[in-house]
């Protein structure tokens, strides 16, 4: 069995070197309050990996999982909505679409707690890594604590279940 490009000695020397040339743990690519994308290395499965992360929010994935839930309870309540776009602003499917979020969201029968899934895609230099916090903002700080935790093999997850309202 090859071994993933994420553990390739070069892959990981070169990502070294640009955290080092900016005097970080890691390499930002893309931050907002709810979001954050970076490139670090740490040890998967007891060996050294060039890591592609994506951390971002729990709140944001109790949303996500609302409307996900709601896209599929509009095509089960109506049929004739299965093909729609519900990416647009009006329409019939929005309406219903709209109901039914409100409706779960005040249910406490729909929570989400934290979590890391890593994987590895063939062709990719990076072990993937998506990092779902429960914080109330994504910022440079806390990606530091973050990889400063996950590198240090002393990064724990919060097991608790938490459910959201506006």
């Amino acid at each position: 069995m090859a071994t993933h490009a994420s553990f390739d000695e070069k892959n990981i020397s070169l990502l070294n070197e640009k955290c080092e040339g900016i005097n970080k743990e890691y390499l930002l690519q893309d931050l907002d309050e709810e979001t954050a994308s970076f490139k670090f290395v740490a040890n998967i499965d007891g060996k050294p990996a060039a890591i592609d992360a994506f951390l971002y929010t729990l709140e944001l994935e109790f949303y996500e999982g609302i409307y996900e839930a709601a896209k599929d309870a509009v095509v089960d309540t109506e049929p004739k909505f299965a093909n729609a776009n519900f990416e647009e602003e009006d329409g019939p499917h929005i309406e219903l679409l709209e109901e039914i979020i409100k409706e779960l969201t005040k249910d406490d029968d729909f929570s989400v707690q934290e979590f890391i899934v890593t994987g590895q895609e063939e062709g990719d230099d990076f072990t993937l890594m998506e990092i779902c916090l429960n914080v109330e903002e994504v910022n440079e700080e806390l990606i530091k604590e973050f990889v400063v935790k996950f590198k240090a093999g002393n990064f724990e997850l919060d097991k608790t279940f938490y459910s959201f309202s506006k």
